[in-house]
């Protein structure tokens, strides 16, 4: 409790300077799907990270067949490493019997992070060596083939570290809760790289 309790205070101490902080992308994955007449689609976002808390009003409009899962996505500051997180239903006096089993949060990296992550050992094999001296702080070199690139400019296909996926349990409805587990979500992109 100790620890929960410290979480929450930390969070609150630090929350007034996420005005600094880029937005990300969050993606909420709810499982089972939130498909019957009573179920609720609109639920309260808390969440303490390592660099400050949030509080969001989100809303699952997509049902996904193949995962058996209700989606939500925000775009909203960037609060960190996600380490408490509860959801609760927007709504009073609501005749539903739903009861989550699982959320899923899949948080985009800043390319900031990427770089943090890439300067680490286990990851710094990721980056081929002509692009070794290059930064990929600005998230901007990271883009889909395009081909109207300059004839100067070779297209490098990577694999990199582009999200955090974490994953909650029952417990995370209407409990702030730790995740049950987490990792790193990889994607192929592509880098322009600067032919000398």
């Amino acid at each position: 409790m100790t620890a929960h309790k410290d979480a929450k205070k930390k969070g609150s101490e630090i929350s007034k300077s996420t005005k600094h902080f880029p937005k990300v992308e969050y993606t909420l994955e709810m499982q089972p799907p939130l498909i019957h007449l009573n179920d609720p689609t609109e639920f309260i976002l808390h969440i303490i990270g390592s660099h400050g808390t949030l509080f969001e009003r989100v809303k699952f409009t997509d049902h996904v067949a193949e995962s058996q899962s209700s989606v939500a996505q925000i775009e909203q500051i960037n609060v960190g490493n996600i380490q408490y997180l509860k959801i609760i239903p927007n709504v009073e006096n609501i005749l539903s019997r739903y009861n989550m089993e699982k959320l899923i949060v899949t948080r985009t990296l800043e390319g900031r992070e990427i770089y943090n992550l890439l300067k680490k050992p286990q990851f710094s094999s990721l980056i081929p060596p002509k692009l070794k001296n290059y930064s990929v702080k600005d998230r901007s070199l990271l883009s889909h083939n395009d081909s109207n690139g300059s004839e100067n400019k070779e297209s490098l296909n990577l694999s990199l570290p582009l999200a955090d996926k974490y994953v909650f349990g029952v417990l995370a409805h209407e409990n702030l809760e730790p995740p049950i587990s987490y990792h790193l979500e990889f994607s192929n992109v592509a880098v322009d790289s600067i032919n000398t």
